[in-house]
C-alpha cells in the first residue's frame, strides 16, 4: 500500500506530461496536494503545517525562478531547491526525506528542470 501511496503521490506531484507540454510558467509551478504528501511521507500534524509553509515558500521561489533571464532560471531553480530542501530537511525525519527527495528530483526531471 505504501508503494501505491507513493506512486499516486508522484503522479500528482510531478505530473504524467512531459516538459514540452507545460508553458513556460506552468512547469515551475510546484502546486501538490499537502495532504496526500503527507500521507505519503507519513507526517505529523506539527510537520505537516511546517511542510506547508516551507512549501509555500518553494512555490514562491520556482515562480520567481521562472521569470528569471534564461541563463539565470538553472541557477534559481538549483538555489529553491537546496533551500526547500534544507528547510525539509529540519521538518522530516531521514526516512521521510529519502521519499521527499525522490518526489522533487521526479517531479524537476518530468518538467525538464533537472
Amino acid at each position: 500500500m505504501t508503494l501505491v501511496a507513493f506512486m499516486t503521490i508522484t503522479m500528482a506531484f510531478a505530473g504524467n506530461s512531459d516538459a514540452k507540454s507545460f508553458h513556460e510558467t506552468d512547469a515551475y509551478d510546484m502546486h501538490v496536494n499537502i495532504r496526500r504528501l503527507g500521507t505519503t511521507l507519513g507526517l505529523t500534524l506539527d510537520q505537516m503545517d511546517a511542510v506547508k509553509y516551507v512549501h509555500k515558500m518553494f512555490r514562491t521561489d520556482m515562480l520567481d525562478a521562472s521569470k528569471a533571464s534564461a541563463d539565470k532560471k538553472a541557477e534559481k531553480v538549483n538555489e529553491a531547491v537546496e533551500k526547500n530542501l534544507t528547510y525539509m530537511s529540519y521538518v522530516l525525519d531521514k526516512k521521510q526525506m529519502a521519499k521527499y527527495t525522490t518526489l522533487i528530483n521526479t517531479t524537476l526531471a518530468n518538467r525538464g528542470l533537472k
